[in-house]
């Protein structure tokens, strides 16, 4: 028996790897442990590395959701695509960046590699996923064909469905309906593999229940790779070339197919700003935190680290950040949220506090000086506002 349980000592330790999720640090997360009630998880405020954050998974396939966002990582114009954003997310530091520019009426070759947008065989952006790649590098080739007029009323629309609620409750409710038989078969494996091995291993030996064992994993493999694949087709029927990948992996992966929903479910909203995720299924208090975070480090960016060889990249990135927040603007207060809320300073933590800082709100009990975990950003005084 000692060999059975070495086994699936293995099988769990791969099961429980691939509930990990590697976000970037500027992702944001969204995630229930049980039921429809999804909280926020910031990558910056995930343990991993300086560039990714390492975001948990429910182990549980029946049981809880994961959805991952990303402020798109291009700066539009009517001319160019620049790969800086000023945007960061709040608290925390701006990620490292490309800083390249594509003139759009400049001749340039835009290809993928996994989740790399490439330009003429240099690296242009690395997004947070391979779905918003492929539409990163979709969009940049859609606007290359258009002219100056025809981009504008691109770049607009795009904008509007990024920060579209209704076509995300949309998305959502196709999910649910097309993860179903995904999750109660996903649910059957996990049983099998975890209650029902170890229980006839014990029983009736190894030796003589390995081939009905073996038998059963194959079927159910089996079945949840085809349920998978009709839900991936029902969800992302352009992406075939990304369901191919995914169903390989999944029908030779035992712990990928119990971890199928996850594949399902955590691009599935790439498109779309993290605000129009949060508006569709969090709790209006941490909807509004959000709004408050992302509006104010619109307002009060961080401190450029270091000037770019391009002045073009960051005048396309004021741009596109004067758009951004003309947009997040109005969709806050169309969803009924107080422009107060990050336009004037902070409530006053006590009477010491003569300072603070207009990004991440921190106070301090000195008049002036900088706030260090915005970059050195500028303190407003109280008695000033």
């Amino acid at each position: 028996m000692r060999e059975l349980f070495e086994l699936l000592a293995v099988f769990a330790g791969i099961y429980l790897f691939d509930c990990v999720h590697w976000a970037r640090r500027e992702a944001i997360g969204f995630r229930a442990w049980y039921g429809r009630r999804m909280r926020v998880v910031s990558g910056a405020e995930t343990a991993g590395n300086e560039r990714f954050g390492v975001i948990f998974a429910q182990p549980l396939p029946m049981f809880g959701r994961l959805f991952i966002t990303q402020a798109f990582p291009l700066s539009l114009t009517r001319e160019v695509a620049s790969s800086f954003v000023s945007s960061a997310t709040n608290p925390g530091v701006r990620a490292a960046q490309v800083e390249r520019l594509v003139r759009f009426d400049e001749p340039h070759v835009v290809t993928l590699e996994a989740r790399r947008v490439l330009v003429d065989d240099h690296v242009f952006v690395e997004a947070g996923s391979n779905r918003l790649a492929r539409l990163t590098a979709s969009l940049i080739a859609e606007l290359k064909v258009l002219g100056p007029e025809g981009r504008a009323a691109r770049i607009e629309r795009w904008t509007r469905t990024m920060l579209d609620v209704g076509i995300v409750r949309e998305r959502i409710e196709a999910f649910d309906g097309a993860a179903r038989s995904v999750r109660h078969l996903c649910l059957a494996e996990w049983l099998f593999v975890f209650a029902v091995t170890p229980i006839v291993g014990v029983s009736f030996g190894l030796a003589s229940s390995w081939l009905p064992l073996l038998a059963g994993l194959v079927v159910l493999q089996t079945a949840v790779t085809i349920a998978f694949a009709r839900a991936h087709a029902g969800l992302y029927p352009d992406e075939k070339r990304a369901r191919r990948s995914e169903v390989f992996l999944i029908a030779l992966s035992p712990p990928s197919a119990m971890r199928a929903v996850d594949a399902l479910s955590r691009d599935l909203l790439a498109e779309f700003h993290p605000l129009a995720a949060a508006c569709a299924f969090v709790p209006r208090d941490e909807f509004e935190e959000l709004c408050e975070r992302n509006l104010r480090d619109l307002l009060h960016p961080l401190p450029m680290a270091r000037v770019a060889a391009d002045p073009a990249v960051r005048a396309a990135a004021a741009e596109w950040q004067a758009r951004m927040l003309a947009a997040l603007e109005t969709f806050a207060q169309q969803e009924g949220v107080a422009r107060a809320l990050w336009r004037e300073p902070p409530p006053r933590f006590a009477d010491d506090c003569l300072a603070y800082c207009p990004r991440c709100t921190r106070q301090f009990t000195v008049q002036s000086g900088t706030c260090e975990r915005c970059q050195g950003l500028e303190l407003v005084s109280f008695s000033g506002t």
